[in-house]
């Protein structure tokens, strides 16, 4: 047995009339419970609770070692009691409970059904019944899906070609020994930006630098550090009292980028320094598959002692104008310094921290 408090009433129940319960069980082990409530059988749908997850474990809403084992088997019930005494006679009563074994929609959709700000890099998952020996997916934007072809042969699917600041729906049909099972319609919406790197992926120091390397060539001696929180961010560390009297670090991608394949037209980072870090010039450059660089210099060298969170955009045109082949980006390099000594003395290191690299669209406001 199992409560679960509704995160918001059910509409429409005014203690004189029926309504219509469905759970639908997915798995052994866990199982994967979700409710929903419909006007009547076929129905209009009033409310779905989260999925909610049972496990052979002592779960925390269970008492201890009190029907720990989860139930793989019988009759479902679902029943509802309210505990105020007001308003009075608010009660339900069920009849013609029943149970099949085919029949569960897919369900713990991933992203969240309703979900926003979601990368298009995104990977779809979902949890199926024990029937399913086949799915087919239906994606597409908002009152346009179509089938996946050919279907997903697990229960995961990357799409490739999903579009930024757009909602999406979709959907698993779920197929069997009795048919095709058609399954609920889930929505979700898209981050009106692309990531270049915003840092969450990475675990430790090492993870970051294998992929922002430094140009100082010095055994034993790192710039760059992982820097955990709320948020991921990369500390970026430099010396610029020596030779080459800049430091540079650079995300080399395995394969070439088209910046155009989506509506944007600025390269964008978070930043922020320190107010006791020396002036150092600051600049971005992109370089292309054929070696084609160019770079932009942010126009005020004392960028880095801002001890609060900055935005530098740029607009992706300059590099292009550049000679920049924005179809195919190789490689961005971060830089701090002019090759000339600064002010810094002995071994004092500046730094700042570096979050949120994106492409975004023209007037968009600040990423938080």
């Amino acid at each position: 047995m199992a409560t679960w408090q509704p995160e918001v009433p059910v509409p429409g129940l005014d203690h004189a009339r029926s309504h219509y319960f469905e759970l639908d069980v997915v798995g052994s082990d866990p199982v994967y419970i979700t409710g929903s409530v419909y006007e009547y059988k076929g129905g209009p749908l009033l409310v779905r609770t989260p999925t909610f997850i049972d496990t052979s474990a002592n779960d925390s809403w269970e008492a201890p070692n009190i029907h720990d084992d989860v139930f793989k088997s019988g009759v479902s019930g679902i029943f509802g009691m309210w505990a105020d005494p007001q308003p009075t006679g608010y009660h339900n009563s069920f009849d013609s409970v029943s149970s099949v074994s085919d029949g569960p929609a897919a369900i713990n959709p991933s992203p969240t059904d309703g979900a926003i700000e979601v990368p298009i890099d995104t990977t779809l998952s979902w949890i199926e019944a024990e029937f399913a020996t086949g799915r087919d997916l239906w994606l597409g934007k908002a009152g346009a899906t179509e089938k996946v072809d050919p279907a997903p042969a697990g229960i995961t699917y990357t799409p490739s070609a999903l579009e930024i600041g757009q909602t999406y729906e979709w959907r698993v049909d779920q197929i069997g020994p009795s048919g095709t099972v058609t399954g609920y319609t889930w929505t979700f919406a898209t981050e009106e930006f692309v990531r270049v790197d915003d840092f969450e992926s990475y675990t430790n120091d090492e993870d970051v630098r294998s992929v922002w390397v430094d140009n100082i060539d010095e055994a034993g001696v790192e710039y760059v550090f992982l820097a955990t929180g709320e948020n991921n961010a990369m500390r970026f560390e430099f010396q610029n009292q020596y030779p080459p009297y800049f430091t540079e670090i650079t995300r080399t991608f395995e394969s070439s980028q088209d910046w155009t394949a989506q509506s944007v037209e600025e390269l964008s980072l978070s930043f922020v320094g320190e107010h006791e870090n020396m002036e150092h010039l600051m600049y971005l450059t992109l370089e292309d598959a054929s070696g084609q660089s160019f770079r932009v210099e942010n126009p005020y060298t004392h960028a880095c002692q801002s001890d609060s969170w900055r935005q530098w955009t740029t607009a992706l045109g300059l590099f292009s104008d550049g000679g920049v082949d924005l179809t195919s980006v190789k490689k961005i390099t971060i830089g701090l310094g002019d090759g000339t000594g600064s002010a810094q003395s002995g071994e004092d290191r500046d730094h700042i921290y570096i979050d949120q690299v994106i492409l975004r669209p023209a007037g968009l406001s600040n990423i938080e």
